[in-house]
């Protein structure tokens, strides 16, 4: 047990690499691999470190699929986030990784950027231990956080890379808060749920769709959303 503890993870994995420095494990559930970059860039902010690698990890664990069958939230059809048709969640495995440093230095020895992180927000609403606000009150702050510190305006958003679990509370609560932070312009604003092509891999989810859309934004390509046609959709101003 003491080999699979988080701590003890990241210790392995980090073991005999020709760097050092600060290294620990978040644990925030299916948000884990954003807190991770959050964390990432404070420390560069701060000038803790020069370079940061964040990520995050889940494997398959019948553990874990269980809690989440015993919710009743594992859909037998494929997973239809946004659609009124939808069960529930399937369940992946991955990881995510990325490589964080600041604009100036990569600049100076003349490396590539992938994509510029602008800036990021957290929240915690505290509603229910496994169920999101009804309101989506949680989501409005993390989205009203993250645009505060990037100094950008709702309108300045061209792809909105939606949690999008297929959960009933979830895409509801996601779908309140959308609305409430863009008003009618969500008709407008792409939405891409990824889980519906890779499952939702857990604690790995925001390292491993961060990657997803970096590598979107790259590459000027709009990704679709599985299984949720127009016809299917809950909320019909979504533009899934």
């Amino acid at each position: 047990l003491e080999d699979s503890s988080a701590s003890a993870v990241i210790a392995q994995a980090t073991a005999g690499l020709p760097f050092d420095g600060p290294c620990w494990t978040t644990s925030a559930a299916c948000a884990s691999g954003l807190t991770a970059l959050n964390h990432g860039i404070t420390m560069l902010q701060n000038d803790h470190a020069d370079v940061m690698f964040v990520g995050g990890y889940d494997p398959i664990s019948e553990f874990s699929y269980a809690g989440f069958d015993s919710l009743r939230l594992i859909a037998r059809q494929p997973l239809q986030p946004f659609s009124s048709n939808r069960e529930g969640m399937k369940i992946g495995e991955g990881y995510g990784l990325l490589v964080l440093e600041r604009t100036g230095d990569i600049h100076e020895r003349g490396g590539s950027i992938l994509v510029h992180v602008a800036g990021w927000g957290e929240s915690s609403d505290g509603h229910h231990l496994t169920q999101p606000h009804p309101e989506g009150q949680g989501a409005i702050a993390a989205i009203e956080a993250a645009l505060e510190s990037a100094g950008i305006q709702p309108d300045d958003i061209d792809l909105i890379a939606a949690h999008a679990t297929a959960t009933p509370n979830n895409d509801l609560a996601e779908s309140i808060a959308y609305r409430g932070v863009f008003g009618d312009a969500i008709s407008t604003k792409p939405i891409v749920g990824f889980k519906s092509r890779v499952g939702h891999t857990l604690g790995a989810a925001g390292a491993v769709e961060l990657n997803l859309t970096a590598t979107a934004l790259s590459n000027g390509i709009i990704p679709t959303t599985a299984h949720t046609p127009e016809e299917s959709r809950e909320v019909p101003e979504l533009n899934i």
